[in-house]
């Protein structure tokens, strides 16, 4: 969200700066179709919402007057486009590396840390989204939990500062 300007001025310049950095290193980004799904229901539940009872970056950077309202509406639809255009790929390949590849332990392990995910959250599909996103990186690292980042094949980026810290206790 913060890529395509929905976090405002500031963290869109963040991220703009991260993923050119990334390009620098010649390092592929992505961004799983969960995470294209999340980003336009994150959209419709601030449009629901009485401009008073809106909260989060995208909230704040409306009230702030970093856009409009109607510059929300225009993303919903526009998300991917909007994505792909900062010279993000959708990883439509993302489904194969979920849970069927996984044996019991692999399955045992999504369950903690879904488990671990759910206490910091108030709605279930969230965590579950978020843990499915976790999980598509891990099973691009084809299963291995590297100890240092120049060994691994898949990093999870996020402004979610609850995520990563779960995220990287985690794994």
């Amino acid at each position: 969200m913060d890529l395509v300007g929905l976090g405002g001025k500031l963290r869109a310049g963040f991220a703009k700066r991260l993923v050119a950095t990334l390009k620098e290193l010649k390092i592929v980004c992505l961004v799983s179709p969960v995470m294209v799904e999340e980003i336009k229901g994150n959209i419709t539940a601030l449009l629901k919402r009485a401009p008073r009872d809106r909260f989060g970056p995208t909230a704040e950077a409306l009230r702030k007057g970093d856009f409009r309202t109607d510059f929300v509406e225009a993303c919903f639809d526009r998300i991917e486009i909007l994505i792909e255009d900062q010279g993000i790929q959708i990883d439509r390949g993302f489904s194969k590396y979920l849970k069927p590849q996984f044996d019991e332990a692999g399955k045992n392990l999504e369950d903690e840390l879904l488990s671990k995910l759910q206490s910091h959250y108030r709605m279930f599909g969230a965590a579950e989204r978020d843990a499915e996103s976790l999980f598509g990186c891990y099973g691009r690292r084809d299963g291995i939990r590297p100890s240092d980042m120049y060994s691994s094949k898949c990093f999870f980026v996020t402004s979610n500062d609850m995520l990563a810290g779960v995220g990287n206790r985690f794994f």
